[in-house]
């Protein structure tokens, strides 16, 4: 129940870790506006560097960002 943030802004949750690796629920639209600023993602300390499983597919995230823009 860590909090993931960029900055002061709140971008997820580190829900649980193994080592150097971790399970977190990030907000895809911060996580971007993170990338896109320099920002790195912080959980208390630790630097976090999300990565999207191979399995993951996110095309119906980008379809319906189009859609509502």
């Amino acid at each position: 129940g860590t909090p993931i943030r960029a900055g002061e802004i709140e971008v997820g949750e580190l829900r649980s870790c193994h080592g150097d690796m971790g399970l977190a629920l990030i907000r895809l639209d911060r996580w971007d506006k993170a990338r896109d600023a320099g920002t790195p993602l912080q959980a208390e300390t630790a630097v976090v560097s999300p990565r999207v499983p191979d399995w993951l597919d996110l095309t119906f995230a980008s379809k319906r960002a189009e859609s509502s823009a």
